[in-house]
C-alpha cells in the first residue's frame, strides 16, 4: 500500500484508483494493483472481455466516470497521439482537486511537461511514469519505470512507500 502525502493524508492508503488504458502493459499492471488490494476502476477506448483476473475492475464507460472521486489516476496508453486524445479530451476536463496523475505512457518528454503543466493548473498532480517491457512482465510485477526521466507538477516526492 501507498501512503499519499500533501491534502490527501498521510495516513490514508491509496485503495480505490482509477486506469486509463488496458492494453497489453495497462492489463498487467491493473492485475498487481487488484492483487495488492486496491480497488480499480478503468476505462479504454476499445471495451473487449478482460482475463478472469480482472473480473473485479469495475469497467466504466467513460473517462469521466472512471476517474469520478478517485485520489489517484493512473494513465497507461500507446503513445503521444492517445495520450494528448485521453488528455486534452477528457481528462483534464473531469479532474478533480488535488488528484495524483501517474502516467506510464512512454512518449516525447515535451508533452509530458506539457501534461505535468495542464495538471498542476487544475491543483492536482503528475507524475511522469514511463514503463518499458513486455506483457509477462507486466503481468509478473517486473515491468521498469524509466528513471532517467522525472517529470513532476509537484516539489515533492507525489506518492512514497
Amino acid at each position: 500500500m501507498y501512503s499519499l502525502p500533501g491534502g490527501v493524508g498521510e495516513d490514508q492508503t491509496m485503495s480505490d484508483v482509477a486506469f486509463i488504458g488496458l492494453g497489453t502493459m495497462g492489463r498487467g499492471m491493473v492485475r498487481n494493483l487488484l492483487r495488492a488490494g486496491h480497488t480499480v476502476t478503468a476505462w479504454n477506448r476499445t471495451r473487449r472481455p478482460l482475463p478472469a483476473e480482472l473480473d473485479k475492475v469495475a469497467q466504466a464507460d467513460s473517462i469521466a466516470a472512471a476517474v469520478r472521486g478517485k485520489p489517484v489516476v493512473f494513465v497507461c496508453v500507446t503513445g503521444p497521439d492517445a495520450q494528448r486524445a485521453v488528455y486534452d479530451e477528457a481528462l483534464l476536463h473531469c479532474l478533480g482537486l488535488d488528484v495524483l496523475v501517474i502516467d506510464s505512457t512512454t512518449t516525447d518528454p515535451a508533452e509530458s511537461v506539457r501534461i505535468a503543466q495542464a495538471v498542476a493548473e487544475r491543483t492536482s498532480r503528475y507524475l511522469d511514469a514511463p514503463v518499458f517491457g513486455s506483457k509477462s512482465e507486466a503481468w509478473d510485477r517486473c515491468c521498469a519505470i524509466w528513471r532517467r526521466r522525472c517529470i513532476t507538477s509537484a516539489p515533492a516526492a507525489p506518492a512514497r512507500r
